[in-house]
This record gives C-alpha cells, structure tokens and sequence, in this order.
C-alpha cells in the first residue's frame, strides 16, 4: 500500500502543515494534502487539493504547496443520497427531497393497491358465501386480472431476492466498516492527545 497524502481543517497551508508534512511524508516526493474549510460559505465543495513540491535554494530543501485542480465524477445514486441527507438535515424547513416525494408516492400507489385488492376479496368472499348474487362480468374481469399477475415460485423468486438483497447488505456492510474506522481515528487522536 502506497502513502498519497493526509488531511487537515482550515484555509491555505501554514508552515505547521509544512512541519507536518515533513514528519509524515519524508520519503514521498509530490504527497498531497487536503484541506477542509468548514466555515466556507461558498456553492463549491469547501476543499482543497496541495501537491508538495520539494525546492531547493539557499543550500536547503523547503516544502512548498501548489494548488492541484480536481472534479468530482459522482454516480446517480451519489446524488440522489446526497440529495436526501441534505434536503433532510435542515432543521426547522418542509423541504423534502426528490427520494423522500418519490418514496411517499410509491407508499400512496401500494395503499391504493392494497385497499383495491381487500375490496376484491371481500367481494368475492361475500359471492361465495352466498351474501351477493353472482356477476359473471366482474367475476371475468377478476379471473383476467388474476392471470395476468406473475406467479412467484420459491426457487426463482428467492434467487432474484438474494441478488438484489445481496449488493445492499455488502453497502450495509461496507458503512459499517467506515463507521469503525472513523471511531478508532476517533479514539486514537484522543489518545495521542493525553
């Protein structure tokens, strides 16, 4: 595993980063550092990206950092997560986000779904019973609607199941390994800091 670079909080290099750097860098040539600025506020991502450049004048070596332009690829899902955890951490606002609306709308169709279907059945189990007479249009139109919905075995629906399940429970996973890994950084500044 190769050492890139490291990270800090605040605005444009100062000599403690240069210091740093040295102690944590002494071997890498071009290490990068990152800088976050929380108390940006400005429509761009509050970061920063220094490449250090050894130069050397004065019969020394000095570590200079030189801005290093980036962009950010993002996947539709990136977004759309984003989107959600932003739009709903706003304290104090009705905004919703795109997968909040989308989500309420699909609950809506489910409940219009499930109340449509329970009329059915209660039609047909007061035709059975005898309570109603029989209305063999409706009951065509039901027996239609029955054959066009996709029967579900249990051999092919679980196999479907657990390929769709299997990708989430690895992104499940893989967060709660960050999670983790935060805490422990957590924990060791702390540490270090005693």
């Amino acid at each position: 595993m190769e050492f890139v670079g490291w990270y800090t909080i605040g605005g444009s290099p100062t000599k403690e980063d240069v210091e740093f750097h040295q102690q944590v860098c002494p071997d890498s040539e071009n290490g990068l550092l990152l800088k976050l600025s929380p108390i940006s506020r400005t429509d761009q991502l509050p970061l920063s990206i220094y490449e250090s450049l050894i130069e050397i004048g004065e019969g020394r070596a000095t570590v200079l950092f030189t801005p290093v332009s980036y962009t950010l690829a993002t996947e539709e899902a990136e977004r759309i997560g984003v989107d959600h955890v932003a739009r709903s951490s706003v304290a104090g606002t009705t905004l919703t986000s795109a997968v909040s609306e989308q989500l309420s709308a699909q609950h809506g169709a489910v409940k219009m779904l499930h109340s449509r279907v329970r009329l059915l059945l209660d039609y047909l189990k007061a035709v059975q019973a005898g309570d109603l007479p029989k209305n063999h249009e409706i009951l065509r139109k039901v027996s239609s609607l029955c054959h066009q919905l996709p029967v579900l075995d249990g051999t092919s629906f679980q196999k479907e199941f657990h390929s769709v399940r299997f990708p989430q429970k690895l992104d499940l996973f893989c967060v709660c390994v960050c999670v983790c890994v935060y805490k422990y950084f957590q924990v060791e500044v702390k540490y270090r800091t005693l």
